[in-house]
């Protein structure tokens, strides 16, 4: 891909969309813009949306933090558990990894470890228990000398496993 540096893009963005059962969340990091629209039968359009301006509360890369007022956040649960507070919606654990890399839909992962999280990818194998060496690979960034050399013999692995699938439509 080309960068925005480099003129070849018209930008870099960074977006969110959530859509949930009673409305939708659209932001542009960038921007520091949100749209929240929450179903609503009686208004006009079915919806009503209002836009909240992150910028204007000093948290897109100001005083709060960058992506959004996230990273502060992350750090402030992180210290909060260590505090023997209640863990977040935030705070995942290998389990919610684990679940994440094993859907049905994604045909061949690569779990790309720097060696030096405590989540690391051999205590992430323990967990994850019996897997299919053709379809889920790992690369640890320490264990290799140049890891995108590797990152990318490993991806054309999994495409030529992938590649062998056959999509069927099947009824919901």
């Amino acid at each position: 891909m080309k960068s925005a540096e480099s003129g070849q893009l018209k930008k870099s963005e960074r977006n969110i969309h959530i859509i949930g059962t009673k409305g939708e969340i659209k932001g542009e990091f960038s921007t520091g813009k949100y749209r929240i629209r929450t179903i609503n039968p009686k208004a006009e359009g079915g919806y009503i949306e209002e836009e909240i301006d992150i910028n204007m509360l000093a948290d897109s890369a100001g005083e709060r933090g960058g992506h959004g007022g996230g990273d502060l956040r992350l750090i402030a649960d992180f210290c909060n558990v260590l505090e023997g507070g209640e863990k977040s919606i935030s705070c995942t654990d290998i389990m919610d990894s684990t679940k994440s890399h094993n859907h049905p839909n994604a045909g061949g992962v690569l779990i790309l470890g720097l060696g030096c999280e405590n989540n690391n990818i051999a205590e992430f194998k323990k967990v994850l228990g019996d897997y299919n060496p053709d379809r889920v690979k790992f690369l640890n960034t320490q264990d290799c000398e140049d890891e995108i050399s590797e990152g990318i013999k490993l991806i054309d692995e999994l495409e030529n496993y992938v590649a062998k699938f056959e999509r069927k439509p099947v009824s919901v």
